[in-house]
C-alpha cells in the first residue's frame, strides 16, 4: 500500500527538484512564472528546515544496543516520502535514506538492494541519479571489483547551495524584464516584486554562516 502511494506521488508530482546536476523544478501547464518561483523558494525552505531529515529519535540505540532493521526501514520510508513530495523517485529516496543510517557506511549494490527490497536494475538507475546530483559517491577496495557506495561528505550543503544559486540567478532575468518594460509601471511592478524577493534571498544566504557539523552529537 505504501509503495503504491509513492508511485502515484512520483507520477503526479508537479515539481521535481532533482532533474540533473543543477537542481531544477519542472513547471506544469498553466503555472505562471511567479508561482513557480514561489514554489522553488518554498522547496528550499522546506528542504533546509524540515524535521523529517533531522529527526533522530528513531535511530537512537535500543535496549539491544542499536535500532532494529525494521525501525531503520521505517525511517528510510519517511525520508523517501518526504522527497517523493518533490518528485524524487521513491527508490532513489530509499537509497539515500538507507545510506544515511546504514552500518557500515559503505554498501555494495547487493547490500543496498537487499536492505530496501529493490531490484538491482532499478537500483543501478537510481544510484546513478544520486551520484549525478552529488549525494552519493562510489569507491572500490584494493583487490576487489565490487563497488561500494556511500553518502558523500558535505553533500547536503553542496546540493542546497547549488539550488540557492540557481534560484538567485533569476535576479538577472527579472532585471532584464524591468529594462524591457521601461516606464510601464503596472507590469514593471510585478517584475520588480520578483526581483526584490531574489535580491533579499541573495543577501540572506550570502550572509549566512556555513552549517556547523556536529560529529558524534545529536
Amino acid at each position: 500500500m505504501v509503495r503504491g502511494q509513492f508511485d502515484r506521488l512520483e507520477v503526479h508530482a508537479a515539481m521535481g527538484p532533482f532533474a540533473g546536476p543543477c537542481v531544477h523544478l519542472w513547471p506544469v501547464a498553466g503555472l505562471n512564472r511567479g508561482r513557480l518561483c514561489q514554489l522553488k523558494f518554498q522547496f528550499i525552505l522546506k528542504y533546509m528546515a524540515s524535521n523529517v531529515i533531522t529527526e533522530v529519535s528513531i535511530c537512537e540505540p535500543s535496549d539491544g544496543g542499536g535500532p532494529s532493521h525494521e525501525s531503520l526501514l521505517e525511517w528510510v520510508e519517511r525520508v523517501a516520502m518526504f522527497l517523493a513530495n518533490d518528485g524524487v523517485p521513491p527508490i532513489a529516496g530509499r537509497v539515500l535514506g538507507w545510506l544515511m543510517v546504514c552500518e557500515p557506511a559503505e554498501q555494495s549494490a547487493g547490500q543496498i538492494s537487499e536492505a530496501i527490497g529493490a531490484s538491482r536494475a532499478s537500483l543501478t538507475t537510481n544510484i546513478r541519479v544520486l551520484m549525478t546530483i552529488g549525494f552519493v559517491e562510489r569507491r572500490t577496495r584494493p583487490g576487489q571489483r565490487t563497488g561500494y557506495y556511500r553518502l558523500k561528505d558535505g553533500a547536503w550543503e553542496a546540493v542546497v547551495r547549488r539550488q540557492i544559486a540557481s534560484l538567485v540567478s533569476f535576479r538577472e532575468v527579472a532585471t532584464d524584464g524591468l529594462a524591457l518594460l521601461g516606464t510601464e509601471r503596472a507590469r514593471a511592478d510585478r517584475v520588480r516584486e520578483a526581483r526584490d524577493v531574489f535580491d533579499w534571498m541573495a543577501e540572506v544566504f550570502e550572509q549566512a554562516p556555513p552549517p556547523e557539523r556536529k560529529r558524534g552529537r545529536p
